[in-house]
């Protein structure tokens, strides 16, 4: 069962990070006619591809370099507000550390006001708290920031996402999703909305039972468990 063997359309969606290895390895294997019914995306493409296809790309989209330098300004206005990372501002690595937990923190649907909650349950005097404060500070100003303005790298997804039902590219493909250890929530929605769109999906996870290592599969067991609830 091989992408050479298939017929039609097949997309490939492969981690951000490995499309043009995921590109080499495809030319290596297929005949380059091959090639012409194999396309090899992203879920950032693909999400690129359904927007322009579909309307909606005309909005002002914010990525990982712009929210840098947006939260440049807002730590810079905001840093005497801070309990704990004052003194940080001049830091990339800090700026880097409050982007990525932001990024992490929306694909998995957390809003500044689930920190909130969070702290409540923490004693108010201890670090752990204080961080918490500052991030959720941080976290909720960017939110405001945006709001009507832009478009970021994670409220995309759903922008995309609706659009995924209604697009003639997804409905004639079938889709291999290959190269992923794991799936945040946000992107086991476009999964679902792809298994249920589709000609057909295949999602292909590295796994071994009854073997010595057998626990180092365990992430990998429950993404398998979830994606059968999921289609």
């Amino acid at each position: 069962h091989s992408i050479a063997e298939q017929k039609g359309r097949t997309l490939v969606i492969v981690p951000d990070q490995y499309t043009l290895e995921a590109e080499k390895q495809a030319f290596s294997l297929l005949h380059t006619d091959g090639m012409m019914d194999v396309e090899i995306l992203s879920i950032s493409r693909l999400g690129g591809r359904l927007i322009s296809s579909q309307g909606g790309g005309r909005r002002t989209f914010i990525d990982k370099y712009g929210r840098h330098m947006l939260l440049f300004q807002i730590m810079s206005q905001c840093e005497e507000k801070l309990r704990v990372f004052q003194g940080n501002l001049r830091k990339n690595s800090f700026i880097e550390m409050t982007n990525n937990f932001i990024s992490e923190m929306k694909q998995y649907n957390v809003e500044p006001e689930d920190l909130q909650l969070l702290r409540q349950q923490l004693d108010e005097e201890s670090l752990l708290a204080a961080k918490l404060a500052d991030l959720q500070l941080l976290f909720s100003e960017y939110q405001k920031r945006i709001e009507d303005k832009y478009t970021d790298s994670e409220d995309y997804i759903d922008l995309y996402m609706s659009k995924i039902p209604d697009s003639a590219l997804i409905a004639e493909s079938q889709i291999w999703i290959y190269g992923f250890d794991s799936f945040a929530p946000k992107a086991m929605e476009v999964l679902g909305n792809l298994m249920a769109s589709a000609r057909e999906v295949s999602v292909f996870l590295t796994c071994d039972r009854n073997c010595r290592d057998e626990e180092i599969f365990q992430l990998t067991e429950m993404v398998m468990q979830r994606l059968e609830r999921q289609g």
